[in-house]
C-alpha cells in the first residue's frame, strides 16, 4: 500500500540546496578550453549588445507612447 511505503524525499531538478544550506561551488574547469572560453566571451558580449539595442528601443517606444499621451 502506498501510504505504508516510506516515501523518499523529492530531488529537485535543478539540485537546489535545502534551506539554510549552501550550494556546493561549481566544478573546477579544464584549463584546456582557452577557445572555448573566447567563444563564450564572444557570445557573451553579443547577447549584451543585442540586450542594449533592444531596451534602447523600447526606451524610444515608451517615450513615444507618453509624448503622444500628454
Amino acid at each position: 500500500m502506498l501510504a505504508d511505503e516510506i516515501r523518499r524525499p523529492y530531488q529537485h531538478p535543478y539540485g537546489a540546496p535545502a534551506r539554510g544550506e549552501r550550494p556546493a561551488p561549481p566544478p573546477p574547469r579544464p584549463v584546456e578550453d582557452e577557445q572555448a572560453d573566447g567563444a563564450t566571451a564572444e557570445r557573451t558580449v553579443h547577447r549584451l549588445h543585442h540586450i542594449r539595442q533592444v531596451s534602447d528601443l523600447a526606451i524610444s517606444v515608451i517615450d513615444q507612447a507618453l509624448a503622444h499621451a500628454s
